[in-house]
């Protein structure tokens, strides 16, 4: 008898391949039970004689109308491929490791089954198309990844992640979703994680970030992960909270180094003193406020 909980992510939903004769979870692809079984069908034809038909119907299997129709519904439900099952087996373990909904599993099948018919994947392997696909998918819906996390996670190469995904970037006509950041997603993310719930420091913290993400990518610049910290490290000056750097870097992909060297790179695109911060009311700076 199955469980009723996965094994390995306590989901409850579960769908049986009857091609493959497999009890598979839904959202991570663990296969929980296999009972491979040979469906037949029996039909009798005009003249009382009694045949057999196996899963698959063949087109030498057609003698009459009867055995036509069976034909055609069976070439209608066009049953999954085993590579394509591989495909959506993986796709939906790499993505079950960043809590998505149930609504972006479904989009990166969307999107596979319009890449195959345009063969943009055409001889890649199914883990790196899997590892691509997927990358794609949470940088075009701002969920927080890195070729590193991801690396991790598929156990493909990032360099090989990353040059495949660029193919269905360019396919997806969205060359700039591996640039284009939504700085405020980011922001309301990393204050979540650093436990900040007063609404007048998250919305302090967020102006600063919105305010420097703006200027930078004016500037045909990257706003990066530790220019992300070195905001929040700002702000936390100015504010006069308690937010360390280390406590940044713990919660973001950046490090301590990297947002001391990018608050040193902001103070001379915006032209203030780091050292005189706590001196700084926060709007004002936003303002254009500032001190020699």
């Amino acid at each position: 008898m199955l469980e009723h909980k996965c094994k390995e992510c306590n989901s409850m939903s579960f769908e049986y391949i009857e091609r493959l004769g497999e009890q598979i979870c839904s959202d991570c692809g663990l296969v929980l039970s296999v009972n491979p079984i040979e469906e037949t069908v029996r039909y009798t034809t005009d003249s009382n004689v009694t045949s057999l038909l196996g899963s698959v119907v063949a087109k030498r299997d057609i003698v009459d109308s009867k055995s036509y129709a069976l034909r055609r519904e069976h070439v209608r439900v066009n049953p999954e491929s085993e590579a394509d099952r591989q495909m959506r087996v993986l796709c939906n373990m790499i993505l079950s490791n960043y809590n998505v909904t149930k609504e972006i599993k479904e989009l990166t099948q969307s999107y596979y089954k319009t890449i195959k018919r345009e063969r943009i994947f055409r001889g890649v392997k199914v883990e790196w198309r899997a590892a691509a696909l997927t990358y794609y998918v949470l940088k075009e819906n701002n969920i927080i990844t890195s070729l590193k996390k991801h690396e991790q996670i598929s156990k493909v190469p990032k360099s090989d992640i990353s040059r495949q995904a660029k193919k269905v970037a360019k396919f997806r006509r969205n060359a700039t979703v591996f640039t284009q950041r939504d700085s405020i997603h980011l922001g309301n993310t990393l204050l979540d994680r650093l436990q900040i719930t007063s609404p007048e420091l998250r919305l302090g913290i967020i102006k600063l970030v919105e305010y420097v993400s703006r200027n930078i990518e004016q500037r045909d610049m990257r706003f990066t992960d530790n220019m992300l910290g070195a905001c929040f490290y700002m702000a936390s000056v100015m504010l006069e909270i308690k937010i360390t750097q280390g406590q940044i870097a713990k919660s973001w992909p950046c490090s301590t180094v990297g947002i001391r060297t990018s608050t040193t790179q902001l103070s001379d695109i915006f032209n203030f003193d780091k050292t005189k911060l706590r001196d700084y009311d926060l709007d004002a700076f936003i303002m254009g406020v500032r001190y020699e």
